[in-house]
């Protein structure tokens, strides 16, 4: 499956709403990471590492299934109003749709690192 093209220009994210997401000490690594990244679902992928350790990464996913445990929803949830503040769904998308794709390649991503000591560069 192709990624989805983001139609709409990218939003400047503030950092009232980013430290409401993550923890002080994140919060620069997070505005690295929105300010950079030019797509939605890249966004999404690099800032993990923001909301979750690498043990979480590697041994959970979106949604508990494969003999993994399930990511933390309220994390999960803070990166989706990140991402989706600063790339905004277009007038012909369907935001559920697109976090499901998010959510896909989120699980496709954690099956490549079964180790924990990965950093992630895309």
């Amino acid at each position: 499956m192709q990624p989805t093209t983001v139609v709409t220009s990218a939003q400047e994210v503030g950092e009232e709403l980013i430290g409401t997401c993550v923890t002080p000490t994140k919060i620069k690594a997070v505005q690295q990471t929105l300010g950079q990244e030019k797509e939605r679902h890249l966004c999404a992928l690099k800032l993990l590492q923001s909301f979750f350790t690498c043990e979480e990464l590697a041994n959970s996913n979106t949604d508990g299934t494969y003999r993994k445990k399930c990511l933390d929803s309220a994390k999960l949830n803070s990166l989706k109003v990140l991402v989706f503040t600063k790339f905004p769904v277009g007038a012909t998308e369907d935001k559920e749709k697109v976090w499901r794709l998010i959510k896909s390649k989120i699980n496709s991503f954690s099956f490549l690192f079964p180790d924990t000591s990965f950093q992630i560069s895309i």
